[in-house]
């Protein structure tokens, strides 16, 4: 398959970031198209010495060395076991979390309940039928009469 060249897919070929369904295509065009094998080898060249320069060699010895004093520390201070809860614990926690806060709130409703006065007398509500009967005074006049 023929295909132009694309040098970003090239490049993405190469970082390993293309779909699946291009790879065999690509790799027909790198087959038959000299420039992006030049490209290719260039961009994979500039990425080998981007990553001499910049990461540092992890020696064998400092790795190894690490991962004992890693294990001779746990096998010394193994992590502590966690404790069983008892059921009154989660009780006790849940009252202090939970149950005091609300007996404070509770109170202070209660004594803010007590010295709150009304001043003015509450009314009685009023039925439907009063409330039809004060908006409408006809209504069951004009019922009667036929209107």
């Amino acid at each position: 398959m023929q295909q132009s060249c694309d040098f970003e897919l090239v490049s993405a070929f190469l970082d390993g970031e293309i779909d699946h369904s291009l790879v065999r295509p690509l790799t027909e065009h790198l087959r038959e198209c000299e420039a992006c094998r030049q490209l290719l080898v260039h961009l994979a060249q500039a990425q080998e010495a981007v990553m001499n320069a910049f990461l540092i060699p992890d020696p064998e010895s400092l790795t190894a060395s690490v991962m004992a004093a890693i294990e001779a520390d746990e096998a010394e201070n193994p992590p502590p076991k966690p404790t069983p809860v008892t059921f009154q614990e989660i009780i006790r926690t849940r009252l202090v979390r939970y149950g005091v806060p609300a007996a404070i709130l509770a109170s202070l409703m209660a004594g803010i309940a007590h010295y709150t006065t009304v001043d003015e007398p509450v009314e009685k509500p009023i039925s439907l039928k009063q409330a039809r009967d004060a908006a409408l005074p006809d209504w069951n006049g004009a019922a009667a009469n036929g209107h």
